[in-house]
């Protein structure tokens, strides 16, 4: 994210689960089955990195630990959240033995992750500049050496 942005990587992301959701009714075996769960790992992976560096590129350098910290809480309420939703849901197309609510949810999922692709990529503010370097490749750390700022 530091070469490419964390908005463009963020909208790509969004676009790239919805793909793989969309895999989900032609999955047949339990090796498409791993493969979309690791398809949609890719980006799933990337989304505490992703919003803990936006957070310390926005944030002033005091609350950059409240900023992340808020939002790691966030993250943990909306999935316990999702999870209590998602149970009735699936109860009221068939239950847990009919694929009817799961695929629901999926074109659920697939919407959102296509809004949320749109809104980012449209509404979305980059967070590291063009042409600004935050890696570098040439420099070496001594072993154990504490980076300073």
């Amino acid at each position: 994210s530091d070469r490419v942005g964390r908005k463009r990587l963020l909208t790509i992301g969004a676009f790239w689960v919805a793909a793989v959701f969309m895999y989900n009714p032609f999955i047949g075996s339990v090796a498409g089955i791993i493969a979309m769960q690791l398809l949609y790992g890719v980006f799933s992976n990337a989304v505490y990195p992703l919003s803990f560096a936006m957070i310390a590129d926005e944030a002033p350098d005091h609350a950059v630990a409240t900023g992340i910290s808020i939002a790691g809480g966030a993250l943990w309420v909306a999935g316990g959240t999702v999870l209590i939703v998602l149970s009735p849901i699936i109860d009221m197309f068939g239950g847990w033995t009919d694929p009817t609510g799961y695929n629901i949810l999926f074109v659920i999922m697939i919407a959102a992750m296509i809004l949320l692709g749109i809104f980012t990529g449209v509404f979305g503010q980059e967070t590291v500049k063009r042409g600004e370097v935050l890696v570098d490749d040439d420099a070496e750390a001594e072993p154990g050496a504490i980076a300073d700022d």
